[in-house]
């Protein structure tokens, strides 16, 4: 058997690519044979294609295949092949055939453009070789509309440069993984499946080459599953979360419970304050009656006290109630309860970069996401490239656990907020009551002592009504001011019970809510439902996997002609692969 060396290169090209490339199961009855597609294209100067071929790797004994070629190669048998009308048939003796095929057609799934500007004018790659001065390689990316979607929408790109540091200083290259090969920088840019990328690099060159810029095609899937995602401590926190909204709840229905109690407390003062008014008129307008009136607002003052202390023991069974809740859950008073939520809330340390990925998924999805990472890769935001050298390094599950991190903290930072928030004003409201009872009980003894100064006789009537009436006047003020708190506390606490009702009501199935959306993104990320097609005709339906190889010509000065044996001569092992390759 002859080993072709088509097939050396074909082993290169996939070491290179560090085995990018998934085999899947597909045993569909179809009429083509099984194969891999690898497809390799040689790119002009300013990255217009100029040729392209497959490379077909068969797996089947019995070959049917199709594809608009100029002519096809065995490369690693001496099985016959037979080409005709667009289709190859053949029998494969070997547990691989590998057969390649010169394209007619050439068009590529990207549009590829590469052009260099040095000292602000434009050159050509022959111009621009061995001279120096402050370049600009400027690489664009975009989809090809002229070919299937497919390939564009679902594999990843990542083009390749190399820069000898002996000739290239102050290198800039932002968006680009940076790594030292050799004497030389080696920049990687990856640009995202369904994406397009504009590429710039920087740099004060003498004298300039540049080895060629490899372009590769591949599929991106990230394998996810749900077993590999940790969601335990996530669900965990929403428990609590729930737990602490039915806690809510239930306090916000008994602080409902006590206003209104209380609210009916003050109606029973507020009616007994009318009395008093009625018996004052009375004392003031007729001396004759003053006994009778005496009595009639003794009565009422008597009853006034009565209700007020019935409503202030309310008051403070209610208050009593609510601090009893707060020292079973370990905190000595609302204002200490309410700081500690704040605490807590400020304890939660959240990152921009956590903020913009989480925000960018609640409004995005997975598209978002990846749109915001690489905006701010771009921006060489340091957490964002961390996340994504991760990703690249084979960390699949990196950006699903730091967004789901992100959303449980920016979470639980805002029910915190919010919890100090109502703790605070609640506590406030009870105390603004409490002073007011204050205030209406000690109208009520302001009372109480001037009709002790009416007692004592009649010749201190004229000014112990005057008196009276003025304490009165404190007394019913403070009566409707409190009463008018109340309600407006009754029907606030109403309107709390219907939103914390409804809160923990949508919040019971909140662990069911955040597993589905982790389902979600899972789904997103793996790609798992795309099926490969192949590149080269629609009619091959048996097709593993297809990746791309393409490479721009190097930049290099002219050197003194040497004959071509004395080069032959020259060319160690490595450089007749590479040669063969292209590179």
């Amino acid at each position: 058997m002859r080993v072709n060396k088509r097939i050396v290169s074909l082993v290169v090209a996939g070491t290179l690519l560090g085995g990018s490339v998934a085999e899947t199961n597909c045993y569909a009855a179809v009429k083509s044979s099984r194969k891999e597609e690898v497809v390799y294209a040689n790119l002009a100067e300013n990255g217009d294609t100029k040729g392209a071929y497959v490379v077909n790797i068969f797996k089947d004994k019995e070959i049917v295949d199709y594809g608009d070629y100029e002519s096809i190669t065995n490369m690693n048998t001496s099985d016959i092949l037979d080409y005709k009308d667009g289709e190859i048939t053949g029998s494969n003796s070997a547990e691989r055939l590998y057969c390649e095929g010169i394209l007619r057609q050439t068009e590529l799934p990207w549009k590829i453009h590469i052009s260099y500007t040095l000292d602000g004018k434009e050159y050509s790659a022959d111009e621009i070789a061995g001279k120096s001065g402050k370049l600009v390689i400027h690489l664009s990316i975009r989809k090809n509309e002229n070919v299937k979607a497919d390939f564009f929408e679902h594999y990843a790109v990542q083009a390749t440069f190399k820069l000898d540091t002996a000739l290239c200083k102050n290198i800039e290259a932002e968006g680009a993984t940076v790594a030292n090969a050799g004497a030389k920088k080696q920049l990687t840019y990856t640009v995202l499946p369904g994406k397009g990328k504009e590429i710039e690099i920087k740099s004060d060159v003498t004298e300039f080459e540049m080895d060629a810029v490899t372009i590769n095609g591949v599929r991106m899937q990230i394998g996810l599953d749900k077993e590999m995602v940790n969601t335990d401590s996530l669900t965990n926190e929403v428990s609590k979360i729930q737990d602490a909204v039915n806690t809510l709840d239930e306090g916000a229905n008994n602080l409902n419970e006590g206003a209104g109690n209380l609210y009916k407390g003050l109606q029973t003062l507020s009616e007994g304050s009318e009395g008093i008014g009625n018996g004052l008129n009375r004392l003031s307008q007729n001396s004759d009656v003053l006994t009778s009136g005496s009595k009639k607002f003794n009565n009422g003052l008597n009853k006034v006290n009565n209700s007020l202390t019935g409503g202030f023991k309310k008051i403070k069974k209610t208050v009593s109630s609510f601090d009893n809740k707060l020292k079973k859950a370990g905190v000595k008073n609302a204002e200490e309860f309410a700081a500690k939520q704040r605490e807590a809330a400020q304890s939660i340390t959240i990152t921009n970069t956590q903020k913009k990925l989480y925000q960018a998924y609640t409004t995005g999805g997975q598209q978002g996401v990846l749109k915001e990472l690489k905006n701010l890769v771009e921006k060489q935001d340091k957490e964002a490239v961390g996340l994504y050298n991760q990703m690249q390094a084979g960390d699949s599950s990196a950006l699903v656990n730091y967004v789901s991190n992100a959303g449980k903290l920016i979470g639980i930072q805002n029910m915190l907020k919010a919890d100090a928030a109502y703790i605070e004003g609640s506590s406030k409201l009870i105390n603004s009551m409490t002073e007011s009872v204050g205030q209406v009980k000690e109208a009520v003894n302001t009372l109480t002592d001037n009709y002790n100064k009416i007692d004592s006789g009649i010749k201190k009537y004229t000014g112990g009504v005057k008196n009276i009436e003025n304490g009165y006047e404190k007394f019913s003020s403070g009566v409707s001011s409190i009463l008018t708190g109340a309600n407006n506390l009754y029907k606030g606490t109403s309107s709390l019970t219907k939103g914390t009702g409804k809160f923990a009501k949508e919040s019971g199935g909140m662990k069911d809510k955040v597993n589905d959306q982790i389902d979600d993104m899972i789904d997103q990320y793996s790609d798992k439902d795309y099926k490969p097609v192949s590149f080269v005709s629609e009619k091959n339906t048996n097709v593993d996997s297809v990746q791309f190889v393409l490479q721009i010509p190097k930049i290099e000065k002219e050197e003194k002609e040497i004959s071509k044996k004395e080069t032959e001569k020259e060319k160690n092992l490595w450089q007749k692969f590479t040669a063969l390759f292209g590179f």
